[in-house]
C-alpha cells in the first residue's frame, strides 16, 4: 500500500537478490513508506575478510554481496536520505568466551577487514514540504 508504513526492517534479505530485483525492492519500500518513514537495511559486510572469503558463500541462496557504498548509492537513487551507516559485529555471544583472544588478535591485526560481519544502513523517506 502506498505511503502506509512508518518503518520497514529488512534484515539479511537483499543479498538474496540480483541488482535489478534489489533496486525494485528498495523502490517498493520507498513507495510503501509515509513521508518521514524509515528503512533499516542489514546485510553481510563484504569488506570483512571472513565474510567474503567464506561465510557469505556458505548460504547457497545468496546471489551477491552488497558493499556499503553500493547500497548507499542504490538507496539514494530511489529517493532515500541516509541517516546512519555502520558496520558491526552483532553481539559478543557470536564470538564466544573461548574465541575472544583469537578474535581480538585478528581484529587488531586486520582492523576494518575483520570482526564486523554486518552492514547496517538507516535511511528516511523525506517529508514533502508544500
Amino acid at each position: 500500500n502506498p505511503g502506509r508504513f512508518g518503518g520497514i526492517f529488512c534484515s539479511h534479505v537483499i543479498e538474496h537478490m540480483g541488482y535489478e530485483d534489489a533496486l525494485a525492492l528498495l523502490e517498493s519500500c520507498h513507495g510503501s513508506l509515509k513521508p518521514g518513514g524509515v528503512l533499516l537495511v542489514v546485510t553481510p559486510n563484504p569488506q570483512d575478510l571472513a565474510v567474503i572469503a567464506e561465510i557469505f558463500w556458505l548460504d547457497p541462496t545468496h546471489v551477491r554481496p552488497y558493499p556499503k557504498l553500493l547500497l548507499k548509492t542504490m538507496l539514494e537513487a530511489v529517493g532515500f536520505r541516509i541517516k546512519l551507516e555502520k558496520q558491526f559485529l552483532g553481539t559478543w555471544r557470536m564470538v564466544g568466551r573461548r574465541n575472544l583472544p583469537g578474535y581480538l588478535f585478528r581484529r587488531i591485526l586486520l582492523g576494518k577487514y575483520f570482526g564486523k560481519p554486518n552492514t547496517l544502513l538507516l535511511a528516511t523517506k523525506e517529508s514533502h514540504s508544500t
